[in-house]
């Protein structure tokens, strides 16, 4: 008996349904084979390929019954059909053994054959039979496209940074051990079809010193915007902007040095497409390097001083690494020799120093140097002391053996003692009313140190107390070393 549903056709054959089995017991009914039946529609991949091209036919099976179908005698067969209704007279191209099913099971078994050498539709299906007699099933038809129209997907990455291969660092934005970096990529239908469906992009990179590219990590890609890859006619494009993290071990024998790698960009292709060998981009060479801060050597306001006198001490942090350094601290140091290290002793700190831009980075978007000031007292016991400053180090700093300066010498010198130690009046000690005289005075620095230039003030007072309001005149004493005197003059 022949039954046909729409465009499916399911043989029954009587002699498989129920036969007689005589014994000794008596007589009992066989089952019949359980009905396995193809579960549409059946997957051809691609949907349109060139003539000659390979495509791939999938089809799952169900057993529908309630027992358990053997899996030595289950078979699909696949056919070329010239309509779209599948029947056992259309043409085979290919058969494979299902493995046994329970009832309710499914499998899924495919095969992958050449194209049809004839541009058009052409008719695919597929049918099961669950043993020798049992009931076959056939599928519903699919239909695979012979064309040479088809898509073709291209991609190209926008340079990062231009490289100029005869400057071994270039002209480029380095970018930190883990940092974020852009790439701009455009995905470009050069074919002459349109892609019927959308595609994706995976990212993939190497070391400079290896030659294998790998995938970059899900952790690592911080966003792709837009995805997925629209559908695009003929030489339409899609921009695509991905955001990434740098790799955080760089390749070269320094630590945390400079590190080099390429990133390149693969388009998923989709089907149909002509030319599946052109869906890598171009390479981009990346260029991860971090900050290397160093403080110039510091200065000072006053070199020699008084002991407990007050100076300000100036101190330039620079980055003079190649990348972007992270955030820091300087710390000054009062030291008993001239090499400065974070073991001796800190008399002052600045507030965070901010991110110092890269010697070598273009289009600098911080500055790279940071200018610190600290006021700072001198001892109290004459003699020679070293200042200078250090800074932390910052993340990932390619060189941590140099953030402490020079050394600053000042001198801090005994104190003078400066004593006035006789009036003398020149002339005749009685005047007349009105009448002029001069008065000399001599100063002596009795003290160790020498004095600063200071002023020499005269009084008259009708007793032996001298007050503000008893001066009569003032002049310029120069410095004077120790045990050295200066006689000074004033004519009243």
């Amino acid at each position: 008996m022949l039954s046909i549903i729409g465009n499916r056709k399911i043989i029954v054959s009587m002699l498989t349904m129920v036969f007689l089995i005589v014994g000794v017991q008596g007589i009992s009914y066989a089952q019949a084979a359980p009905p396995l039946v193809i579960v549409d529609p059946l997957g051809v991949d691609p949907a349109s390929v060139a003539p000659g091209g390979s495509f791939t036919l999938t089809a799952t099976v169900e057993n529908s019954g309630a027992v358990q179908a053997p899996g030595t005698i289950n078979e699909v067969q696949f056919y070329k059909s010239t309509n779209n209704i599948i029947f056992s007279d259309d043409t085979p191209v290919g058969r494979v053994t299902v493995g046994a099913l329970g009832a309710g099971d499914e499998s899924t078994v495919s095969i992958s054959m050449p194209a049809p050498s004839t541009v058009g539709t052409h008719y695919y299906g597929a049918s099961v039979r669950a043993g020798p007699n049992g009931l076959i099933d056939y599928s519903t038809a699919v239909t695979l496209t012979v064309t040479n129209v088809r898509p073709n997907l291209t991609v190209d990455i926008d340079p990062y940074y231009y490289y100029d291969p005869t400057n071994p660092y270039g002209l480029y934005n380095p970018v930190a051990p883990g940092g974020r970096f852009t790439l701009n990529a455009t995905v470009r239908n050069v074919g002459d079809g349109p892609s019927a469906e959308t595609s994706s992009l995976r990212i993939e990179y190497r070391a400079a010193t290896s030659s294998t590219f790998s995938a970059v990590t899900s952790t690592s890609i911080i966003s792709i915007q837009p995805l997925p890859v629209p559908t695009l006619p003929p030489d339409a494009t899609s921009r695509h902007t991905l955001t990434l993290s740098a790799p955080l071990t760089p390749v070269l024998s320094a630590p945390l040095a400079l590190g080099d790698y390429y990133y390149r960009v693969y388009v998923v292709p989709v089907n149909g497409e002509s030319n599946e060998d052109d869906n890598y981009s171009n390479a981009v060479p990346i260029r991860t390097s971090s900050g290397d801060l160093v403080v110039d050597t510091p200065t000072v306001d006053k070199s020699t001083l008084a002991p407990g006198e007050s100076f300000t001490l100036t101190a330039t942090v620079r980055n003079q690494g190649f990348g972007n350094s992270g955030a820091a601290t300087l710390t000054y140091y009062s030291s008993t020799d001239s090499t400065i290290t974070t073991t001796d002793t800190p008399v002052g700190t600045t507030d965070a120093i901010g991110i110092l831009s890269g010697s070598n980075t273009v289009n600098q978007v911080y500055p790279n140097t940071s200018p610190q000031t600290v006021v700072l007292t001198a001892p109290t016991t004459p003699g020679t002391y070293y200042y200078g400053a250090c800074v932390s180090t910052s993340l990932y700093e390619s060189n941590i053996q140099n953030n402490c300066s020079a050394a600053v010498t000042i001198t801090v010198s005994a104190p003078p003692d400066l004593v006035a130690n006789l009036f003398e009046l020149r002339g005749a000690a009685t005047l007349a009313p009105g009448e002029r005289f001069t008065l000399d005075a001599t100063v002596t620095n009795e003290g160790v140190g020498q004095s600063a230039t200071t002023t020499l003030r005269f009084y008259e007072s009708t007793d032996r107390r001298f007050r503000g309001e008893d001066e009569v005149g003032r002049v310029s004493v120069s410095a004077l070393a120790s045990n050295i005197s200066s006689t000074e003059s004033i004519r009243l």
